[in-house]
């Protein structure tokens, strides 16, 4: 017995009432929950949509809990999977050596401003961290105004590696030739700008893709 939309809101309202608060792992939820209980409606068509919903949620509430879990997990693999194509697409490539043939040509002004850039890269790095962190708050609040754990989990993730990324280069930094070091803090800072967009591009899509497919939830 298939589920009208007055039905999908009411599994939509129960899950955000239930703390599901991220909207991907909620219409994920909703998806599985709603084809669940058609399939137990059709084998008691003589019970109303909530006795049915009632009893399915009873039975498969340590199932769903189970299934945010997994949600969670596939979601961030897959965004990463994401991440790392787009950073190796011809587009992306050429961009990211544009990006660097500007900082290459603008090391005389970025010695006159800044000295050395190896010695500034880590300053540099936590600005760009700052900035996602910035452009996460505000598409949350004013323009997606909805929480995905797609963003929180990716974020979260991409800090650790700035501050790994950090400790790394506070290790080998000593290792490296004086006249490679701003050449190497040159690559560095390109590479963060290439995860920078194409991390804002990756997330769009996503938003995109759950906005699009489940339009009508809400």
């Amino acid at each position: 017995m298939k589920l009208n939309q007055d039905q999908i809101h009411f599994i939509d309202t129960y899950l955000q009432n239930s703390e599901v608060i991220y909207k991907d792992v909620r219409l994920e939820m909703i998806d599985h929950v709603a084809s669940g209980i058609e399939q137990e409606w059709a084998k008691h068509p003589n019970e109303s949509f909530r006795e049915v919903f009632k009893s399915y949620m009873v039975a498969n509430k340590k199932q769903l809990l189970d299934d945010f879990k997994v949600f969670r997990k596939k979601t961030t693999k897959r965004l990463f999977l994401e991440l790392g194509k787009a950073m190796v697409k011809p587009v992306s490539l050429l961009l990211g050596l544009l990006v660097f043939m500007v900082f290459f040509y603008s090391q005389e002004l970025i010695y006159n401003a800044l000295g050395n850039l190896y010695t500034h890269w880590k300053a540099i790095s936590l600005v760009v961290v700052i900035l996602l962190v910035l452009v996460w708050y505000v598409s949350k609040q004013f323009i997606v105004k909805d929480s995905y754990i797609a963003i929180e989990q990716l974020m979260w993730v991409l800090i650790f590696l700035h501050y790994g990324a950090s400790f790394v280069l506070d290790i080998i930094i000593g290792f490296i030739p004086e006249s490679y070091k701003n050449i190497t803090a040159l690559v560095l800072s390109v590479i963060y700008v290439m995860l920078f967009i194409n991390f804002i591009k990756v997330l769009r899509g996503h938003i995109i893709y759950y906005k699009n497919k489940y339009q009508n939830v809400s």
